[in-house]
């Protein structure tokens, strides 16, 4: 199992900078040389043990689609790497759900959302802002005691970091758009 050296390399990252210190990325114990995570950047990605909770993904979206839930995509860090992976797929749910789904896009340089979903906003801030979300989640959870002025201050700061609708063009080609949810979580495979 990988969880001990996971648990180890957690510990070690700066809660700053989301960086490792130097010499703290393992090296491969059979030859000592350079390791690389398992991420999708080349036909050497194993996507086995992440089929559980594709179905499980696909099951609960399904789920929540079907009922007319609410639902909110937080989506943090996607770009145009791999946009067919994360950023597309999600995209393609909020289009599913219509007026009952809403997207937040958080990526210091690519936050844009496409102009056709109505409840989409990009923030152009990194991982850090979710630190801040929460704050301010507690903040207003107790309102009568915490400073509202505060509160608005940070939102008034946030909405300066939010970016405007981007055109169709800057996402999913248009088309692609009516490629389903699904068949993006089925091509993962």
């Amino acid at each position: 199992s990988s969880r001990p050296l996971l648990d180890e390399l957690l510990a070690s990252l700066d809660g700053q900078t989301g960086e490792l210190p130097p010499g703290a990325v393992p090296g491969c114990p059979r030859c000592g040389g350079p390791t690389v995570g398992n991420v999708r950047a080349g036909a050497w990605f194993l996507h086995t043990p992440y089929e559980e909770a594709n179905r499980r993904a696909v099951k609960w979206i399904g789920e929540v689609l079907r009922e007319k839930r609410r639902l909110v995509v937080l989506e943090v860090g996607a770009g145009f790497s791999t946009p067919t992976v994360t950023r597309f797929p999600m995209e393609s749910v909020v289009r599913a759900g219509g007026g009952r789904a809403a997207l937040i896009r958080i990526n210091p340089g690519d936050c844009e959302v496409p102009a056709d979903l109505p409840r989409a906003v990009g923030l152009a801030r990194g991982w850090d802002i979710l630190r801040e979300l929460r704050d301010v989640q507690n903040a207003e959870s107790s309102a009568l005691e915490s400073s509202v002025r505060e509160v608005e201050e940070w939102r008034a700061s946030l909405a300066v970091a939010t970016t405007s609708k981007s055109p169709p063009s800057n996402s999913l080609p248009e088309a692609s758009r009516a490629v389903q949810w699904q068949q993006f979580f089925e091509n993962l495979r």
